[in-house]
């Protein structure tokens, strides 16, 4: 079950600027707040911060409703103090909302300067390394609203993936150096947890599964699937990789995992790629390639869709048309084909070492 995010929504001001906007702010921006989220706690102080007061208050408020996100809308000129003395007190990532200017006339005062006072806060919290974001624009305007959506969404994606633990399954493919990655810093970014099963235990558990375990899952792959092209000894070999991934996923307890696919796995006639199609189907993720920077990238639109993802290349791309192409092995899972296309195991298209889906 998905975590909810707590968003904590402040309206704030300084003493010397009129209240009228600022208390019209505080009503509209804190009714959008609560609508716009409902996936998430938002809890909104009940009142506009102005004095320091007001934001020690604000501050014992969020900290005892765990606040972890904080939207600060601008009803007018705020000081650096209201800002930092949040980051300082929550060290939680601050979203400086600073709605358009009002109408004025010639002659007249403003009465918010708000884009002003979110450069102004923003430069104030990057000196003490507050994690911030600076947003401007209008609720009502599409772009500014999808802003304010998108980091929202991402920190709730971010609590969903924290704590949770990686696996690797061997490291990565040979000279692929782009898959090379740091756990510590995955770690410090997202609170991932990286742990690490060497190959030879899959191969061994592999070759130690009883026969009849892995006829019965080669008979119930041939009835879901059309496996006439499919080499002789491949589909023992796919029921055999099957389970064992299946079981280690549970027994590792890793909750999101990639595999070296390839040299040894070849060679050995069990390239993974419709086993991780399978296991996709079925809530087990693993992604291929050793690419654990791919991984944490699939974590996250699982996360954001509850759908099966897949790991592809970019091959082409037509400037003409608009378009791209993207292709891979056939490791994509079997829900994500289009029906009327047909779906079948078959060997891989570049080693011919294991089997992959197709069309037919």
């Amino acid at each position: 079950m998905k975590k909810k995010l707590n968003v904590g929504v402040v309206v704030t001001l300084s003493g010397r600027w009129p209240r009228e906007l600022p208390e019209k702010r505080f009503k509209e921006y804190g009714e959008w707040t609560i609508n716009a989220f409902p996936e998430c706690n938002v809890v909104s102080f009940d009142r506009v911060v102005c004095t320091k007061e007001d934001m020690e208050e604000c501050i014992d408020s969020f900290k005892k409703q765990e606040v972890e996100l904080l939207i600060m809308v601008y009803g007018a000129f705020t000081g650096d103090d209201i800002c930092c003395g949040f980051a300082d007190a929550l060290s939680v990532p601050i979203i400086l909302w600073a709605p358009r200017e009002e109408e004025w006339v010639r002659e007249d005062r403003l009465y918010a300067n708000a884009l002003c006072c979110a450069a102004m806060n923003g430069a104030s919290l990057m000196r003490i390394h507050a994690p911030h974001h600076i947003v401007f624009g209008n609720k009502e305007e599409e772009r500014a609203a999808t802003e304010v959506k998108n980091l929202v969404t991402a920190y709730e994606a971010v609590k969903n993936i924290k704590g949770l633990t990686f696996g690797l399954f061997g490291y990565r493919p040979t000279a692929f150096y782009n898959c090379a990655f740091d756990e510590v810093v995955l770690r410090r970014t997202f609170g991932i947890n990286v742990e690490e099963t060497d190959l030879k235990v899959v191969f061994d558990r592999m070759e130690e599964l009883p026969e009849e375990v892995v006829k019965e899952e080669q008979e119930k792959a041939e009835k879901l699937w059309n496996t006439t092209e499919v080499p002789e000894g491949h589909m023992e070999n796919h029921a055999r990789l099957y389970l064992v991934l299946k079981e280690l996923m549970k027994e590792q307890k890793y909750d999101y995992a990639t595999i070296k696919c390839w040299p040894e796995m070849g060679n050995l006639h069990t390239t993974p790629c419709a086993v991780l199609g399978r296991l996709m189907d079925e809530g087990v993720s693993i992604g291929c390639e050793g690419d654990v920077d791919a991984g944490i990238a699939a974590l996250v639109q699982n996360v954001l869709t509850d759908k099966p993802t897949f790991i592809t290349d970019l091959i082409n791309l037509d400037e003409k048309e608009n378009t791209v192409t993207f292709w891979h092995c056939g490791n994509a899972a079997p829900s994500l084909h289009n029906q009327k296309d047909g779906v079948k195991m078959c060997n891989h298209p570049l080693l011919g070492q294991g089997l992959r889906f197709g069309v037919h």
